[in-house]
């Protein structure tokens, strides 16, 4: 609990209506996938006051308050927590100034918090997740097949979008079946946001979907259904939860240790830049808005550098006593 200049009065224990809560309005501009998230967000900042999402006094933040944030979540998580839970604190101070209950000057300060750095490190081991060898992929595909029930294929299937795809797990759990046409090849993919792309299917991962699809049937809905213990499939939507649990279980299956669904994304971006692929399409195609941020995906080895500085020709020459050694 902060104290001194850090102490921050609650609203008289007011309990403000739900659009005029700048939380509840934050909230409420979220998908389904992302609400989790955020609302857990907030909650940790509240905790650091001894309040909750609806007593905390958001709109009484000030600049000593942020800064206590920012030093107490440097301390309590990593760089990437710490920093998302920032983004959705600085989201809930322009809801504040939106609903008239700060200045523009006030909510300008603030929202200028800047974010946490971490250590930058680019090796191997310094990166978060890893790209899977394609002998991985491989053993973890067998291990779908070794299930012949209809949760076999379809896992197959999810893990064959993740890869071939690069698809998110929310992506794969928005997707529903008149996104895919099946006649052209191509897969509408319902993004972050607002922003969506269509992806061309093909090989393994197009074979994997139409599989599956013969399976599932043809009724409107998700693509992706659930499948009892039965084997029998449900009506129901699969979510991204269980998209990660079904992973992670194949992933134990066929013994791959250390992987995350994600990782199938980081490998897709690894592979397609190691095939010389142009950095410019392989955003476009992870759905990202800036080349950067796929960048930061690469998980190629070291050997791949290695192979790449090769190609540089460097004139070195050496002296010997003033001649030059030929």
């Amino acid at each position: 609990m902060p104290n001194g200049d850090q102490e921050l009065v609650l609203l008289d224990q007011k309990r403000l209506p739900a659009d005029k809560h700048p939380v509840a309005v934050y909230l409420a501009s979220l998908s389904v996938g992302s609400l989790p998230a955020q609302r857990s967000a907030l909650r940790k900042i509240a905790e650091l006051f001894e309040a909750d999402l609806s007593s905390m006094n958001w709109t009484g933040l000030r600049y000593q308050h942020i800064q206590f944030i920012r030093a107490r979540l440097a301390e309590k998580y990593s760089t990437a927590t710490a920093n998302r839970l920032l983004t959705a604190l600085r989201r809930v101070l322009r809801e504040s100034w939106l609903l008239g209950y700060m200045g523009e000057d006030d909510y300008r300060k603030l929202a200028t918090v800047e974010p946490l750095r971490g250590k930058q490190d680019d090796s191997e081991s310094g990166l978060a997740g890893r790209a899977l060898t394609i002998g991985e992929i491989t053993a973890i595909m067998s291990a779908c097949a070794q299930d012949e029930t209809p949760a076999g294929i379809r896992d197959a299937t999810i893990i064959a979008l993740g890869y071939g795809l690069g698809l998110r797990r929310v992506e794969i759990a928005r997707a529903q079946i008149e996104d895919y046409d099946a006649v052209k090849g191509l897969l509408r993919v319902r993004g972050k946001g607002n922003k969506g792309r269509t992806l061309p299917i093909d090989n393994g991962a197009r074979d994997a979907l139409d599989t599956w699809l013969q399976i599932r049937g043809d009724e409107p809905g998700a693509l992706f259904l659930g499948v009892n213990k039965g084997g029998q499939i449900q009506g129901r939507q699969i979510g991204s939860r269980a998209i990660h649990e079904l992973y992670q279980k194949r992933a134990e299956q066929a013994g791959v240790d250390a992987t995350g669904f994600h990782d199938l994304r980081r490998s897709f971006v690894s592979d397609l830049l190691d095939k010389s692929v142009d950095v410019a399409m392989v955003s476009k195609l992870a759905g990202h808005s800036n080349p950067i941020t796929t960048a930061r995906y690469d998980r190629r080895k070291m050997e791949t550098r290695r192979e790449a500085m090769k190609t540089l020709h460097v004139p070195f020459i050496r002296l010997k006593k003033g001649k030059v050694i030929e």
